[in-house]
């Protein structure tokens, strides 16, 4: 059954939206990495286009690998060669969100399913109960697996009856958890969740350096220098 619901999709912002003439001297790009990370953590581009009142915008990017090409095949796991949803694509570049400078307090945060637009805009939108607005990328839950050829069936929350799927795309949708979905669905398609799956970064700016903390590293700093 197809999705009806019209709430739009989440959409990100311009990088350079807030960019003006009354920038901070934070604006520029910066290099920096988390304490005792492994790849893709021990390496992080900062780049701030714009620092003023009307907020923060800019890009950050984890890693120095070469982000995957766009998804071509909206039945396959994305990125290919994973096995399953991964909450962070290394080398792919991530939009600053609800950024803030308050002093020489920095804040921002980034939605790690941004990386996933390319895999969402494949999908079919269906009515699903289990869904995070009652429609999803496939029509229910998981009900076992089919050894042999990673075929899943799912059994429709609405319709009632069952249709395969691979087992991965299932994952990525959210038919064995719903908290691991990276997409959400409309009537007009899919694109990636942006509230509630954040990584939230807390900063300092002291001349040429920045640092301080995000969600995602409980126990250890991050530092950034900038670059010339």
């Amino acid at each position: 059954m197809a999705c009806t619901d019209t709430t739009p999709l989440p959409v990100w912002p311009s990088t350079t939206a807030c960019a003006g003439t009354s920038d901070l001297p934070v604006v520029g790009e910066w290099h920096g990495y988390v304490e005792n990370a492994i790849a893709p953590w021990d390496e992080i581009f900062l780049s701030i286009k714009g620092a003023n009142s009307d907020g923060v915008c800019g890009t950050i990017t984890i890693g120095n690998a070469t982000p995957p090409a766009p998804a071509t095949d909206p039945n396959l796991v994305y990125p290919p060669g994973t096995w399953e949803r991964v909450t962070l694509i290394p080398g792919y570049t991530l939009t600053l969100l609800d950024g803030t400078v308050d002093g020489a307090r920095l804040r921002f945060q980034v939605s790690p399913p941004e990386a996933y637009q390319s895999w969402c805009a494949l999908q079919t939108s269906y009515v699903a109960k289990l869904g995070a607005n009652g429609c999803g990328c496939v029509p229910g839950y998981v009900n076992g697996i089919l050894a042999g050829d990673n075929l899943c069936p799912v059994v429709d929350t609405v319709a009632g009856y069952t249709e395969k799927f691979n087992c991965d795309q299932a994952s990525m949708c959210g038919s064995f958890s719903t908290r691991d979905t990276v997409c959400i669905c409309n009537a007009s398609g899919c694109g990636p969740i942006r509230d509630g799956v954040g990584d939230y970064f807390d900063l300092i700016v002291s001349g040429d350096t920045i640092e301080g903390s995000d969600t995602l590293h409980n126990n250890a700093r991050m530092h950034f220098t900038r670059e010339p």
